[in-house]
């Protein structure tokens, strides 16, 4: 179940399936992880489904440990283009494997193995019954260090120093998450993202077929503009038509999956705003003073387009992230909506 520790300010949620009916059990695994994956099971007996995740909250970065059944994963790029979530995905195994494929590259990992997904990119595999501890960061956090390479799918294999060090720096943060201040918390993700940095030569050799330089997306340049000026009165299609140099049919095309750039815009605002309540402890912003620094012209219009978007107001949303629900339902739904909302705080930018 969801908690916070009166010593810490790492939240901590936790949803075991053995908690909830077995009729109910594939439903919340799948709510609790669709921003990362597609989950269905290998075969239709579903309420067999058992599972268990816990999971903190790093300020941008998120640890977990899980443990599940068998079951297929698949993450498509029209799935991470409607989820907006672009980041790396390390991950080491305790047991169990994983086969499938990143891409068109078949992939196998089993115990021991450390291995990188870019969350941008296209994967499916099929696992057995598993346990793993999975580290999900911003991609700025670790694709300036690589230096233009293509991580997706690379694997260290078990054994090797470099997966010893990362799956035991893996391990410890997941143990200690609790314990850390914030500050020593985004050390121990820089650290892991300087641990994957250092052995990417072997990550290289590892998929020498994709060893390519990393082509950003004209959506993922704009999306990143987008989530940098949020607070901007003049963010609207049409500057960024301006800006980008693009017709309206190739803008309106980059952002169709999700209703039109505008409607994207909108989402990523609602998305910051809920954020922002859910950090919010006391009284230390309004709900108008949120709404109107992201361009919300009245605290009506938000609070309407607020609820259309999460299903709740603005009020019920405000200090969510420490007031965590205390049930396997409710676990589910905190452990979704922070990968839903998994972005960077603010960054600042020396130059657009």
């Amino acid at each position: 179940m969801p908690s916070l520790s009166a010593n810490s300010p790492i939240a901590r949620a936790q949803l075991d399936l053995e908690a909830l009916p077995p009729a109910e059990r594939l439903d919340r695994w799948r709510e609790a992880l669709e921003p990362v994956f597609e989950i269905t099971p290998p075969h239709e007996n579903g309420a067999a489904f058992s599972g268990a995740v816990a999971m903190a909250h790093l300020d941008d970065a998120l640890i977990s440990e899980v443990r599940s059944g068998p079951q297929l994963f698949a993450r498509s790029r029209a799935h991470a283009r409607r989820t907006g979530l672009d980041h790396f995905m390390i991950q080491t195994f305790r047991h169990g494997q994983h086969d499938g494929a990143c891409g068109d590259n078949p992939v196998h990992r089993g115990r021991g193995d450390v291995w990188v997904l870019d969350l941008a990119q296209e994967t499916r595999t099929q696992a057995s019954g598993f346990s793993n501890i999975t580290l999900i960061i911003p991609r700025d956090r670790l694709l300036p260090l690589l230096k233009g390479g293509e991580v997706h799918g690379t694997t260290l294999r078990a054994g090797t120093a470099p997966a010893r060090l990362i799956a035991n720096h893996l391990e410890t943060l997941a143990a200690a998450a609790l314990e850390l201040t914030p500050g020593e918390a985004k050390a121990a993700v820089d650290a892991a993202a300087l641990m994957i940095a250092g052995a990417w030569p072997r990550l290289r050799e590892s998929r020498p077929q994709i060893a390519a330089a990393v082509r950003a997306t004209g959506r993922r340049t704009i999306c990143d503009y987008i989530d940098r000026h949020l607070t901007d009165e003049g963010l609207t299609p049409e500057t960024l038509l301006r800006l980008f140099r693009m017709s309206r049919a190739t803008l309106y095309r980059l952002f169709a999956d999700d209703g039109g750039v505008a409607a994207y815009i909108l989402g990523r605002r609602l998305d910051r705003c809920r954020a922002l309540l859910a950090a919010a402890s006391g009284g230390e912003r309004t709900i108008g003073d949120i709404a109107f620094s992201h361009g919300f012209a009245s605290e009506a219009h938000f609070s309407r387009a607020f609820r259309r978007r999460f299903g709740l107001t603005p009020r019920d949303a405000r200090g969510a992230g420490r007031d965590l629900p205390r049930d396997p339902r409710g676990a589910a739904e905190v452990i979704a909506d922070w990968l839903a909302t998994l972005r960077r705080p603010d960054r600042r930018y020396d130059a657009d």
